[in-house]
């Protein structure tokens, strides 16, 4: 898979070892699949307080971020080739893998669960979108899925932060926010943001 930046230049090219989620039977080996994201109008509300309050922001991405999750059930899995084991055999899953029903929701929860015991208040409004206060510090995390972006009062709270990230998970990209959900973002000098979708109306020029 190619990812592209906001520019239509190639950021870099992935690959995974996917699980085959789609012979997963209810019940057997997966239960709960449901993974909740980020409300656009979290998003923006978001946005709204990096310029209203002139907080700093930066965007970042969890790096395999799905394999950091635990599995509860009994998934068992077919080796990739480089591996070369004896024909027939299986892997049990420990951790979650990409294609797997559950493996959304289990990441989710997991760092769900790490941001809490960062300092973080989970909103009731919207499970992806968290809250920090402490004193006059004050930071507000949202999720989509492994992608998210921070804004904070401080640069100490904001290193602090992601120091507290790192410590558990891996951060592929921690950069001021460009791109996220699709939309193109520029942070202006006089505080305002502005949102464009300058490459998906290029993408669609191009069909």
């Amino acid at each position: 898979r190619v990812k592209y930046n906001r520019d239509n230049s190639i950021d870099k090219h992935k690959a995974r070892w996917v699980g085959r989620g789609f012979s997963q039977q209810e019940g057997v080996d997966y239960f709960q699949t449901h993974s909740p994201v980020m409300r656009s109008s979290s998003f923006r509300l978001i946005l709204s307080l990096i310029a209203k309050r002139r907080l700093r922001a930066k965007e970042f991405d969890v790096s395999s971020a799905f394999v950091t999750a635990d599995v509860k059930e009994n998934v068992f899995v077919r080796p990739p080739t480089p591996m070369n084991l004896p024909k027939g055999t299986l892997l049990k899953l420990n951790k979650s893998l990409p294609g797997c029903k559950q493996s959304g929701r289990n990441f989710c929860r997991e760092f769900s669960d790490h941001l809490v015991s960062l300092g973080f208040r989970q909103c009731t409004s919207d499970a992806c979108a968290f809250v920090c206060n402490k004193g006059n510090d004050y930071a507000v995390v949202g999720i989509h899925v492994d992608d998210g972006i921070l804004a904070s009062s401080n640069e100490a709270l904001e290193q602090r932060i992601l120091k507290g990230l790192k410590s558990k998970h891996e951060l592929g990209c921690v950069r001021d926010p460009e791109q996220f959900l699709g939309l193109a973002i520029d942070l202006c000098d006089d505080g305002s943001v502005t949102l464009h979708e300058r490459k998906y109306i290029l993408d669609l020029a191009q069909r």
